[in-house]
């Protein structure tokens, strides 16, 4: 009976939370605040009640229209709002209840986002990548508080230093180094600032293994879509693609499925340890 209670409460809570990220999504490329004003109609203004919020439901009930000057609303309010919510039911069916639930909760909620912005508006807000960032390393403090210890942490001199901060390093490095590459290459910027930071804020939580198994992914699937679309004639060869929706994909191919992806990943290379770490906690 609990677990039913805790399916239907974890549902729920997805469906909350993608409706504030669908005011992120439209506020947060526009600079706007996304507390004040109070929810309102981009179309005509005019300030949204409390029956006119209540995800999916609203939508379907208003025959995608505002109820005030039915101007049309767009399916991606719906979309990700039942997309948060199956995502966060998948994570109680990973997780559990309990703390790691909440950490990949806020990960998995920043990365819809930044999934929907980088799509349509080809940036990343710094805001998502740094909350992701801060999130992260505030899971493996707490991990630490409730263990007495890092858990896995990486020793260079003797000293050891937590998977969050190795991961955020690493971030940093590796793209800073593709863009560099990428500038000598093609006299042109090819990764912008917040990917870096993306790459950054899942190494915070994923660790340096779990963030190099998402980058592999995305590169496989930045490729293989790429070459798809030039192929079709649907991008052109040096027309920008944004990379952040591969890097999004392949994180939460991680966090989803890392048991079976990063041992896969390392077997790739020789190495079958016994036990892989996939988050910076636990």
């Amino acid at each position: 009976m609990w677990h039913w209670f805790w399916l239907c409460m974890t549902f729920a809570l997805g469906l909350a939370v993608g409706s504030f990220l669908n005011v992120c999504i439209w506020r947060m490329p526009r600079d706007e605040s996304v507390v004040r004003p109070p929810s309102h109609c981009p179309a005509c203004d005019a300030r949204l009640r409390a029956r006119d919020l209540v995800p999916v439901f609203s939508f379907l009930l208003q025959g995608r229209k505002c109820r005030y000057c039915k101007a049309p609303i767009s399916w991606r309010y719906a979309v990700v709002e039942l997309t948060t919510a199956v995502a966060f039911l998948g994570l109680y069916l990973v997780d559990g209840a309990g703390a790691p639930l909440l950490f990949d909760a806020l990960l998995v909620a920043a990365l819809i986002a930044i999934f929907a912005i980088d799509l349509e508006h080809y940036i990343i807000p710094h805001e998502l990548n740094y909350f992701l960032m801060f999130t992260g390393v505030a899971r493996e403090v707490y991990g630490r508080l409730a263990t007495g210890q890092w858990s896995h942490p990486v020793h260079l001199l003797g000293i050891p230093v937590p998977a969050s901060v190795v991961g955020i390093a690493l971030g940093v490095a590796v793209f800073a180094g593709i863009g560099w590459l990428g500038q000598l290459a093609f006299r042109q910027e090819s990764m912008g600032g917040g990917d870096l930071r993306l790459a950054a804020g899942i190494g915070a939580h994923l660790g340096w293994l779990g963030l190099t198994a998402s980058v592999v992914l995305a590169v496989v699937a930045g490729a293989v879509v790429g070459v798809g679309l030039i192929a079709t004639g649907l991008r052109k060869r040096r027309e920008y693609i944004p990379f952040g929706p591969f890097i999004v994909l392949g994180a939460l191919a991680v966090v989803y499925a890392g048991q079976w992806v990063v041992p896969g990943f390392l077997a790739l290379y020789g190495f079958h340890p016994e036990n892989v770490p996939i988050r910076s906690w636990p």
